[in-house]
């Protein structure tokens, strides 16, 4: 709660400061220093993070306090895998893929730091504001278990013979998932800029924390029993199959962790109108920003990875 009030601020922050000075007429410098507030913005993005496969006895540390995270299960021989039910005798990783699908949002304002017209861009540009990031899964682990029972069982079926096999599996999978806030930073040069369509580029840094993290621990049993029928020597007919699934969970509260990153962005830029002094300023943006981000995690030591982000926003121009 208090992370998304955090949020809130920054945002309010962000918009309050730029149309504030927009009423107070653009031109005026902030400080003292001559740097103007030359517009407010605010965009979306998607994403599809990484999911780091861990070994699932490393997130003991991460929930002492687990019942599902003891006992055999995590300690296996690590040469086979398995994403389903194996009822033969064998033992391994279990390897459930997990498809994240991320969203984002950013905003802040920016300034012109110097007028630079004698080349073929302009600029550079100062942006200034935060990004959240929502809920995704940086890390997944489990292991299973299972062994069989041939022919452990005999009955008659209208004078045939059936005899009855079994095989028990069991899995325990664990995986972590948090939401992500940054304060950032990032120059931008623009080609074009005072056109009806333009082109950005630049760079960045981000420095905020990884939060609202959640441990899901998940357990299963399946248990299946098959008869089959002898119709001949060695030869046996299905006759019936009985399949029983039990599932156990339990979810851990994570503590927040310390993220940072760095980012290379490329856009476009659109203006709305020339007619209408309102359009005349709105700005529509479509931007690509490679990121590459860590982040701290309990027990987990220290998780990196890169991301592809598409963006797509507004800018409002103060000038």
């Amino acid at each position: 709660m208090f992370v998304k009030k955090i949020q809130t601020l920054f945002l309010l922050q962000a918009f309050f400061m730029g149309f504030g000075s927009a009423e107070a007429q653009s031109s005026d410098t902030l400080h003292g220093t001559g740097k103007k507030i030359r517009d407010i913005y605010a965009s979306v993005g998607y994403l599809r993070p990484p999911v780091w496969i861990a070994d699932v006895s490393s997130f003991q540390g991460m929930a002492p306090g687990s019942a599902l995270l003891k006992g055999d299960l995590m300690q296996v021989e690590k040469e086979n895998y398995a994403s389903g039910p194996v009822y033969s005798a064998a033992e391994g990783l279990f390897v459930n893929p997990v498809f994240n699908r991320n969203f984002c949002f950013q905003g802040g304002i920016t300034f012109k730091i110097k007028d630079n017209e004698a080349r073929d861009f302009e600029g550079p540009w100062l942006r200034l504001g935060f990004s959240h990031f929502n809920n995704s899964y940086l890390l997944a682990g489990g292991n299973y278990r299972s062994r069989d029972n041939r022919t452990d069982t005999f009955y008659m079926v209208n004078n045939q013979p059936v005899s009855r096999d079994s095989g028990v599996y069991r899995n325990v999978e664990a995986r972590y998932r948090r939401q992500a806030t940054y304060v950032e930073g990032n120059f931008l040069y623009k080609v074009n800029a005072s056109g009806i369509v333009s082109a950005y580029g630049g760079g960045g840094i981000l420095l905020g924390l990884q939060h609202s993290g959640r441990l899901d621990v998940r357990a299963g049993t399946y248990q299946q029993v098959w008869d089959s029928i002898t119709v001949s020597g060695t030869q046996k007919v299905l006759y019936q199959r009985q399949n029983t699934v039990s599932h156990t969970s339990e979810s851990f509260d994570i503590k927040p962790g310390l993220s940072f990153g760095a980012f290379l962005n490329v856009g476009v830029d659109l203006r709305l109108g020339e007619k209408y002094n309102f359009f005349r300023h709105l700005h529509f943006n479509a931007e690509l920003k490679p990121l590459f981000r860590t982040e701290s995690v309990k027990n987990q030591g220290w998780q990196s990875s890169v991301v592809w982000i598409g963006l797509a926003g507004f800018r409002y121009d103060l000038e």
